[in-house]
């Protein structure tokens, strides 16, 4: 935080929040209440709460105090036009700023809590002001949008949130998802052909350093024949279980990175008591689409060939995947259906990534925690190629598809700071609109996989609770 002075009085400063990076961020001016008398200030406790809020929206914070009048009312202290004055002095002031503290003016929310809202108001008013009155002004910086708030209520927060994110911020994060762990280091950038091979190795590397959550569960490496040749698959297997359900399974990494060998998988098997396939899937950008669809395919058809020698009933299959492995699992089963072969039980999506075109609000929303847009389109270029700009194929991009009637029960989870929460929630309500059943969640303040960053904050325990009771009851495990 830094306190900045716009004029000569010790009234007359503001508090300026902002996220690292060197990126051009919105600007949320917050302008406190309390009947402009100087027992209420830019601390109050709804103001400050609205500031603590979003200081992990991703916009800039400007908390503007300016000069109040007595408390007892007689406004001997800073007599009208004084706040007035202040207001338009704090907020021009930002242009002063802006280039260094990385500021987008043209991006500007002001929001008036409680008695501030006049202020608000007042602010977004003033390019009307005549010249003739001492409020003039020639050029004054207006606000994109404006909003009045009561408090620091839900609604309130909920206002603030909706209208931040038309300006390009985030919802905020829960604060038990903090701070961020970011899986590469911001000098890397986003993911790319570059340095694909830098960040396989960092995720290698974090891999190692992690505890197995399932370190009794047994696991079985098998080899699938091909015609392009083999795929590996991990079976994990709760040693003694009885159960005869499986669950396919695709691991995260955005199509480029990730193994089978995959923690989150193996932790499903320990906690379900059934048998987790996951599959090894080929790479892009080395291997395009479809192969990784193919491989997926192949590994459903391999799974229900094998079912008793795994101990399974091959009635009793589903299929999940977390991340770009969802999406993954949603191809094939569209594939599935489309090719008359018998369809999995029910899907688990966990936040898939769906959409390669990511149109939407949540989608043109540049920077995320952990997965922003501009690795999301590189990513899909490395696996799409020259078709990652423009509707492709189904079966790589979920969200392409005309209909999606006779499909199985379908559960969904996302978190409301995803890059992929909108296009989630319409395939969904797509899916459910064409008669296929399905159930989903929306998380407020869950980034991008927070839950494996974060397993013990509140947030992530339900989320993870949650899936797990999908999952036994979509497997009709008792």
């Amino acid at each position: 935080m830094l306190k900045l002075s716009y004029g000569s009085h010790d009234d007359q400063f503001g508090h300026l929040y902002r996220p690292e990076g060197q990126i051009d961020r919105p600007v949320l001016i917050v302008i406190h209440g309390g009947y402009w008398k100087d027992n209420h200030t830019l601390e109050s406790y709804a103001t400050h709460a609205i500031v603590e809020k979003f200081k992990t929206s991703g916009a800039a914070i400007w908390n503007l105090e300016y000069r109040r009048m007595n408390a007892d009312g007689d406004n001997t202290k800073a007599p009208c036009p004084a706040v007035l004055q202040d207001v338009g002095a704090g907020i021009d002031y930002l242009r002063t700023i802006a280039k260094a503290q990385y500021l987008d003016l043209d991006r500007i929310l002001i929001a008036g809590h409680s008695a501030g809202d006049r202020l608000a108001i007042w602010a977004a008013s003033r390019g009307s002001i005549p010249q003739s009155s001492e409020l003039y002004c020639e050029d004054p910086l207006l606000p994109t949008r404006t909003v009045s708030i009561a408090g620091i209520l839900d609604e309130d927060v909920a206002i603030i949130a909706a209208e931040l994110e038309k300006l390009g911020a985030h919802r905020p994060v829960d604060p038990e998802l903090l701070p961020v762990i970011e899986t590469r280091p911001s000098s890397m950038g986003p993911l790319s052909r570059q340095n694909i091979e830098a960040a396989r190795q960092l995720s290698e590397e974090a891999r190692k350093t992690t505890p197995d959550p399932a370190p009794h569960i047994q696991s079985v490496r098998h080899v699938i024949e091909e015609t392009h040749g083999q795929t590996d698959i991990y079976v994990f297997q709760p040693r003694g279980a009885n159960q005869r359900h499986a669950l396919l399974w695709f691991h995260g990494g955005g199509f480029v990175m990730g193994t089978g060998d995959d923690f989150l998988g193996k932790r499903l098997a320990a906690d379900t008591g059934c048998t987790v396939v996951s599959v090894d899937y080929r790479l892009a950008p080395e291997h395009p689409f479809p192969a990784c669809i193919d491989d997926g395919v192949s590994a459903f058809q391999w799974l229900s060939e094998n079912a008793s020698m795994l101990g399974i009933d091959a009635d009793k299959i589903g299929i999940g995947g977390a991340s770009a492995g969802a999406g993954v699992a949603a191809g094939v089963t569209l594939f599935c259906r489309d090719s008359k072969i018998p369809l999995p039980l029910l899907q688990l999506l966990m936040y898939p990534m769906l959409d390669n075109l990511h149109a939407t609000t949540s989608g043109g929303i540049a920077e995320y925690p952990i997965w922003n847009r501009a690795t999301s389109l590189n990513a899909w270029g490395m696996y799409l190629g020259k078709d990652a700009e423009a509707a492709t194929s189904l079966y790589a991009s979920p969200s392409r598809a005309s209909e999606l009637s006779g499909l199985p029960p379908t559960y969904l989870c996302v978190g409301d700071v995803d890059l992929f929460r909108d296009e989630n929630i319409a395939f969904m309500q797509k899916l459910i609109a064409d008669g296929s059943p399905g159930e989903f969640d929306v998380y407020p303040g869950v980034y991008h996989a927070a839950e494996n960053l974060y397993p013990d904050a509140e947030v992530s325990k339900r989320m993870y609770a949650e899936t797990l009771g999908k999952l036994k009851k979509g497997l009709l495990i008792g």
